[in-house]
């Protein structure tokens, strides 16, 4: 018996030895995009969208934090409450009542041919852990409520990053529909000035020709921007739970991406990894996963459990066997697992998995977002460089085409230059709207990729 219990001891103290975990590497101290050095950085705006200083996108954010997604993502964390309140639960008695009555009647007769009982007891049932695995499990279910409240945040942070993308992708298409519509009526023009120019024999009919492939292209090009801006709107009324073309009022004045300085919106790469809400969501998961591996140990241990009841009982008619009055048991066990075939020893190397799975997926969640900082830093910097030198390629491109429509009035220059201008004009404006909204896009991007904007207002 003593070397049972021996046995016993020295395997629950073996079984309670958690598996070393892998180690996460080392935070860097600055940005590899900048050096290492930091922007000037002021106070970090949760709602950074504000920066862009536009009411719609401001209105539309708000709402973003309450769309289906985020409420699928509350539902899970009202489960994993409910989950915690279960097991917490667990570390309290158990208590019962019950009642009950009989009548019977034996057709023999005598004097106990008919009898009749009624009892009433409260009843307790009581573990009190002293070895700690459902408080463990507890403190696993608290974490695992922990992981689903900023799975909460990381749902509203996505949901606001893509409405931003949306809307900004959405003036992009109206600024590339705008320039179509203008390098077409330009090109209606043209077209105009080079049948006359022809009509009075000092052109050929290749002017007229090479005029109209020139406006049909631009054509073709309108109903392309404004497929975009149609599609990218619904897209987003979508996303919001609108019925279709609830926006299209809103969004009718044709505007361009909305700007925002980068300088003020940089945190450090730990400050980045303390806030993110889906880091944060993978170390609740890994503590979680750490808790459920010690408690898979500790149901090697022996289990005390108490239990007791108290109550009354009234029988007609009383016999030796069937007293009336109060009735009480107080009763206590010992259990301890001698042969469970695998069970608790597969539910421990379960559990030591996940542990370990849990912490890979923090470390490498830890890089990918600090990876996602620096792709969205480098993004905004060079697309707003982009920004400013196709903005002046647009003025640039403007006077070359205004002047050579102005030598082609006078004869001094052929139709094709004016073309070639036209087409350059247009392709700067194009690629200054884009590099507009991928610009206004970084900004969401690097603001989201450092955990701002995750918060419910």
């Amino acid at each position: 018996m003593k070397m049972r219990l021996l046995l016993l001891a020295t395997g629950a103290l073996a079984a309670c030895a958690t598996p070393p975990t892998p180690p996460l590497r080392a935070i860097p101290a600055g940005w590899d995009t900048l050096d290492g050095a930091a922007l000037p950085a002021s106070e970090i705006e949760e709602r950074w969208w504000t920066a862009f200083r536009d009411p719609l996108l401001n209105a539309w954010m708000d709402e973003a934090g309450r769309i289906d997604e985020v409420a699928i993502a509350q539902t899970r964390l009202d489960e994993a409450r409910a989950g915690l309140k279960r097991a917490r639960a667990a570390l309290t008695p158990e208590l019962n009542g019950e009642t009950r009555g009989t009548s019977r009647r034996n057709g023999n007769g005598g004097p106990f041919a008919s009898a009749r009982s009624a009892s009433a007891a409260a009843s307790a049932l009581w573990d009190p852990d002293f070895f700690g695995a459902n408080r463990t499990r507890a403190k696993s279910a608290k974490a695992s409520a922990a992981e689903a409240a900023f799975a909460v945040s990381e749902a509203r942070m996505s949901a606001r990053l893509t409405v931003a993308q949306l809307y900004f992708s959405f003036r992009e298409a109206q600024n590339r529909l705008l320039a179509a519509q203008d390098t077409a009526n330009i090109l209606v023009e043209t077209l105009s000035l080079a049948r006359a120019r022809e009509a009075a024999g000092l052109v050929s009919a290749l002017d007229p020709a090479q005029a109209k492939t020139a406006m049909a292209n631009a054509i073709a090009l309108t109903a392309a921007a404004r497929q975009a801006a149609a599609e990218t709107r619904l897209s987003l009324e979508a996303l919001l739970g609108k019925p279709p073309g609830t926006l299209r009022g809103a969004l009718e004045p044709t505007a361009p991406p909305p700007h925002a300085d980068l300088g003020q919106r940089l945190s450090a790469p730990i400050e980045v990894v303390a806030r993110r809400p889906d880091l944060r969501a993978a170390e609740q998961r890994l503590r979680a996963a750490g808790f459920d591996s010690q408690a898979a140990r500790r149901d090697f241990f022996p289990k005390l459990t108490f239990s007791g009841l108290v109550g009354v009982q009234w029988n007609d008619p009383e016999t030796p066997f069937t007293a009336n009055g109060g009735i009480y048991n107080v009763a206590g066990s010992l259990a301890a697992p001698l042969l469970t075939f695998g069970r608790l020893e597969g539910a421990r190397a379960g559990a030591d998995a996940r542990l370990q799975r849990a912490a890979l997926e923090y470390r490498n969640a830890a890089e990918d977002a600090l990876g996602e900082v620096e792709r969205a830093l480098i993004a905004g910097i060079e697309t707003q460089r982009r920004a400013s030198a196709h903005a002046v390629a647009v003025t640039a491109a403007t006077d070359a085409a205004h002047l050579a429509r102005s030598r082609y009035d006078a004869g001094l220059t052929p139709l094709l230059d004016v073309l070639v201008a036209e087409q350059v004009m247009f392709q700067a404006r194009s690629e200054l709207a884009a590099a507009q909204a991928e610009a206004a896009s970084a900004y969401a991007r690097l603001s989201t990729s450092m955990g701002i904007g995750a918060s419910e207002g």
